[in-house]
């Protein structure tokens, strides 16, 4: 709910592009428990239809995240989620969820990685990112902040759409092969000839 990492990654001939990254903030405030969650949805809801505009894209996956699984902050974590799901059923997007071990897997190469990990593994496949991490960072310490560069939840969100681009690429090619055999099986049936 506070801090909603995205990362948009495309597909060109078999090269995977990273088309637009970011993150909605929600900023916690002293507000009541109620009254933050009904300001980080309405926020969502606004900020998330302008991300599907900048990046109009076929499939959305989403770390699936188990109700109770992060403690207090679940019910926050779950809103979060099922409000951009629901705006992307309005949307007509197909919305995919993927578990955090799967794609570390698919993606790291390792179940339980690290947020460090996933941030090189990320950097290794989009290396501008990396140049661009190194110059925030210090832009942070020059501004007498935490040198921090790009935080981990938007890493672990372009690791997920890295994962979902070559899950959903590979499915993608298995029906446009079995489409293909039909097709090639098709072609050899007898045609009764029209006269």
């Amino acid at each position: 709910m506070q801090k909603l990492g995205y990362g948009a990654v495309s597909t060109d001939k078999e090269e995977l592009n990273l088309y637009k990254f970011g993150m909605i903030h929600t900023p916690r405030t002293d507000q009541a428990y109620n009254e933050f969650l009904n300001e980080g949805i309405r926020h969502i809801t606004t900020e998330f239809p302008r991300i599907l505009m900048y990046t109009e894209p076929d499939v959305i996956v989403a770390e699936l995240v188990p109700p109770g699984r992060l403690g207090s902050n679940s019910e926050l974590v779950v809103a979060a989620i099922t409000v951009c799901k629901v705006i992307a059923f309005q949307w007509g997007i197909e919305w995919r969820d993927i578990a955090d071990s799967t794609w570390k897997a698919k993606v790291v190469g390792r179940r339980e990685a690290t947020k460090a990990q996933t941030r090189n593994t990320v950097f290794s496949y989009f290396p501008n990112m990396a140049d661009q991490h190194k110059l925030l960072k210090k832009q942070q310490k020059a501004d007498g902040l935490k040198a921090e560069g790009f935080p981990a939840d938007i890493t672990d969100a372009i690791a997920v759409s890295i994962a979902g681009t070559i899950i959903y690429d590979i499915e993608a090619q298995e029906r446009t092969g079995t489409e293909s055999e039909r097709e090639a099986q098709d072609s050899t049936r007898s045609v009764p000839a029209l006269l």
